[in-house]
């Protein structure tokens, strides 16, 4: 199933004879899989700059949901602004709270703390997991174990995380993410995150905003725009494909699609040119590489169901930003004997 949304905007029609609108299929609900993937839930309340070291085992009380494991590390919950006595903790990248995965290999064993959760999954279907991630260290790195309650797994490293140390730099969180298909017979997985520190002494990661959610295969696509869209320190909300960050009444799907710009509400139109009668040409906007299917539809009331329709010719397309281009649509000339006519471009 595809990751989509839907809107329907009526334009000016020329001539009063055609209606172009821009759609997108019935949207997946972008739900969080997981329980306080931000790492708010705990009830105790600490001053900024101060940490609870957390105890392995079983879901700790002070961390709802989770359960850690602790061999030769340890886990932190951090809270807050960065600890102005020493600057090694960055503020939070989102609410008060974030982890702190401390892991050394000083007896050999690099998997020294974890943290995991797990969640229902659908066997065959596909999911993608996002978080942001910070060190204390050049090289560290999260590491994310998936596995299952059936066969299967994988690992999946972060890149290398920005240093933190003295406030430098000041926003240090970047987003990370993978895609993963729960094997066929799969009800369960578990996420498993902890610290990879190439010395032997590590300071391991930061962790924080973790979402999981039921994705599509245009996934790797939509998560490489919104990261190339959205300004460092934009949070896991913001880039949700689901919302709508500039409350222009179209979300982050229905703009990436549609080749939109989600930051600013004055980008909500993806039709560059009306429906021309003469010519029997319409163009639209659309993001290059999408990973989305674009489907013309046609319609005489603006009811359910809409027909599909085959261009005249194959859609030229003409490049007119690094990640936009405008579409040419020439429209069948028995549709346009029509009295009334509306047309729109759906994708997923």
């Amino acid at each position: 199933m595809k990751q989509s949304n839907v809107f329907t905007r009526i334009l000016p029609a020329l001539a009063a004879l055609a209606v172009v609108t821009g759609a997108i299929s019935p949207a997946l609900a972008q739900t969080n899989l997981l329980q306080d993937g931000g790492f708010e839930g705990m009830t105790m309340n600490q001053p900024d700059a101060t940490w609870l070291t957390l105890g392995p085992g079983t879901a700790n009380s002070d961390l709802p949901y989770w359960t850690t494991s602790t061999t030769n590390g340890w886990t932190q919950l951090n809270w807050g602004i960065q600890n102005s006595s020493n600057g090694y903790f960055p503020a939070a990248e989102e609410g008060s709270h974030y982890l702190n995965l401390v892991s050394h290999t000083y007896y050999d064993n690099a998997n020294t703390a974890s943290v995991s959760q797990s969640f229902a999954v659908t066997g065959g279907a596909q999911y993608l997991v996002s978080y942001y991630g910070a060190a204390r260290e050049v090289s560290n790195k999260v590491r994310a174990t998936m596995t299952f309650d059936t066969a299967g797994g994988g690992v999946y490293d972060s890149a290398e995380l920005a240093a933190y140390s003295g406030g430098t730099p000041s926003d240090p969180w970047t987003l990370q993410s993978f895609t993963f298909t729960a094997p066929v017979g799969a009800t369960l997985a578990t996420l498993e995150f902890h610290a990879v520190t190439p010395t032997d002494w590590g300071y391991g990661v930061y962790l924080d905003d973790v979402l999981v959610t039921a994705t599509s295969g245009n996934s790797s696509e939509y998560t490489a725009w919104a990261n190339g869209t959205f300004a460092n320190g934009a949070t896991l909300s913001d880039k949700d494909p689901a919302h709508d960050p500039d409350g222009d009444g179209m979300t982050n799907q229905q703009e990436f699609a549609f080749g939109l710009d989600p930051t600013t509400g004055s980008s909500v139109n993806p039709i560059s040119q009306q429906l021309d009668k003469t010519t029997g040409v319409f163009k639209y906007t659309r993001t290059k590489n999408s990973g989305l299917t674009y489907i013309y539809q046609s319609s005489t009331t603006l009811s359910e169901p809409w027909a599909d329709f085959t261009p005249v010719t194959d859609p030229p397309a003409t490049s007119i930003s690094a990640t936009v281009e405008e579409v040419t649509v020439g429209v069948p000339p028995l549709l346009l004997n029509e009295s009334r006519l509306f047309l729109r471009v759906k994708a997923e």
